[in-house]
């Protein structure tokens, strides 16, 4: 994939995170995916949004960002559904969120 517009990878800054697994290069503009979760504005059909990941993948994006809370799982389960091929070429930041579901101790 080449970068969007034009534009240089940059090398992940690791941050004292260690991973067995090699951290893929990112350009400076990621895909954010709360839109397709459904939470805000008209709603996305899933065609729409799987093509709209796809000409993200064939412009060059290779980060996106997504959350539990973004429709409800719903835009990570649409980035499910497309990403898996690119694994090796895309960094997926999910957001973790406190829904509640960890018991008090």
């Amino acid at each position: 994939m080449s970068p969007p517009l034009g534009t240089p990878f940059r090398e992940p800054a690791a941050r004292g995170l260690s991973s067995s697994l090699p951290l893929p290069r990112g350009g400076p503009i990621a895909f954010g995916a709360w839109a397709i979760g459904g939470d805000w504005g008209a709603p996305v059909a899933d065609h729409v949004a799987h093509c709209t990941i796809e000409r993200a993948l064939e412009l060059g994006i290779t980060g996106f960002d997504t959350a539990p809370t973004y429709g409800s799982g719903r835009s990570e389960a649409l980035l499910g559904d497309v990403l898996p091929p690119y694994r090796d070429r895309v960094l997926l930041v999910d957001q973790l969120a406190d829904l509640g579901l960890l018991e008090e101790t």
